[in-house]
């Protein structure tokens, strides 16, 4: 069951991750389930949101995701 104010995010937990697996992993999400690009965000603002980070340091990370998901407006992923 899916609750409609549960978070998700995708989290590397240690070293391996590290050289590359993460992008593999982000794939193999996508390929399983399919999220649509508001899924995608979601899953992006909430890492971004749950991290150690500054408020600042935040704030610019979301204005990347941002400018990085407009860059995507209209196109398929």
């Amino acid at each position: 069951m899916r609750l409609a104010d549960e978070k998700r995010e995708l989290t590397p937990l240690g070293p391996p991750f590290f050289a590359g697996y993460v992008l593999d992993n982000y794939l193999a999400v996508h390929d399983a389930f399919q999220f649509d690009k508001a899924t995608w965000r979601r899953i992006a603002q909430n890492g971004i949101d749950g991290s150690w980070c500054s408020d600042e340091r935040k704030a610019a990370m979301s204005a990347q995701l941002a400018a990085v998901l407009g860059e995507w407006e209209g196109k398929e992923i």
